[in-house]
């Protein structure tokens, strides 16, 4: 009898051991999944993916998404912009996608797609609805690639920090919901002068000379880039 209490005790203290053991092996594995977690958007002059070569082809630039200025403001900077250092690409703008969608009766939110997962984690890949959605506007068109000025945000003055202005933008290959290109682009300035929003409109312009055969005359400054995979 004593014998059976005896295995038994020492089964169980075995078996408490094995326990411990597996407990504390699962610490470094829970902290290693917490060191993986997602990259967050891109910060102020970064950039990552690569640029295709997109000259002579046709491009979506569609309305940006979230201004803190008048849409109409930063559309028309943009467009100004882009035709002026990017004018290898044939731009299709947010007003003949409206034209093109009226004349078949589709109608497509291009000013409220939601895009809310570049704001929360580094996105590779899209899918629906974003994607559905920018595929009936690219079946009306010849296009193959968007351009979407994500947001533009007013930068405040603070310590160490100059006041400005501040854009998302995003290259998608409307073939595959591919991420091409994600960037982040500044400009200095006060946030409310039509003047900080050309420059702005200027540097994200400048960015994206190289997808057009064109070369940088001042380069696009950034603090890291990389693939995305």
């Amino acid at each position: 009898m004593r014998t059976d209490q005896t295995r038994v005790h020492r089964r169980s203290r075995h078996e408490l051991s094995r326990a411990r053991l597996l407990s504390m092996a699962l610490v470094p594995a829970v902290a290693a999944c917490a060191s993986a977690a997602p990259q967050g958007p891109p910060e102020a002059g970064e950039q990552r993916g690569g640029l295709p070569m997109l000259s002579g082809q046709e491009v979506l630039l569609l309305p940006v998404q979230r201004p803190d200025l008048d849409r109409e403001a930063v559309d028309r900077e943009f467009a100004f912009a882009l035709e002026a250092r990017a004018g290898g690409v044939e731009w299709i703008g947010p007003d003949e996608m409206r034209r093109v969608m009226g004349r078949s009766v589709m109608d497509v939110p291009i000013d409220r797609l939601p895009i809310d997962m570049f704001f929360q984690a580094e996105v590779t890949r899209v899918g629906d609805p974003v994607y559905g959605m920018l595929r009936r506007v690219a079946a009306l068109t010849d296009a193959t690639a968007a351009l979407i000025p994500l947001s533009v945000v007013m930068r405040p003055e603070a310590t160490g920090v100059e006041p400005g202005l501040e854009s998302m933008a995003t290259l998608l290959d409307l073939r595959t919901g591919r991420v091409l290109w994600l960037a982040t682009v500044e400009a200095p300035g006060d946030p409310e002068a039509p003047a900080t929003l050309a420059r702005l409109a200027d540097v994200l312009a400048r960015a994206l000379q190289p997808a057009t055969g064109g070369s940088i005359d001042a380069p696009f400054q950034t603090t890291e880039k990389h693939p995305i995979r």
